[in-house]
């Protein structure tokens, strides 16, 4: 497994991976699941509850419903995570 996997799963373990977990996720655990990554841990952290929370009232829990949406309306709604402003995977989705 790669060490991308092994985060996961260990984060999985520790929090869970839906949004709905991440968002209502202690600021502790969610720090402490950020740390293994990397660094910055609490910026990471903040920045996983601020995604978690986007989903959940943007796209009603699902991402993926951002993909039945017309391709300019679609780049608009990704662009809201900060963390992926321009990124090369919004590219993918069109």
């Amino acid at each position: 497994m790669s060490a991308a996997g092994q985060r996961s799963t260990r984060c999985a373990g520790a929090i869970g991976l839906t949004p709905r977990k991440i968002a209502a996720a202690s600021d502790a655990a969610l720090i402490a699941a950020a740390a293994r990554g990397g660094v910055y841990p609490e910026l990471r952290a903040a920045r996983m509850r601020e995604a978690a929370r986007l989903v959940l009232d943007e796209f009603g829990g699902d991402v993926a419903t951002v993909l039945r949406e017309e391709p300019k309306r679609r780049r608009r709604l990704l662009k809201k995570f900060r963390q992926s402003a321009n990124p090369v995977w919004i590219r993918y989705c069109f």
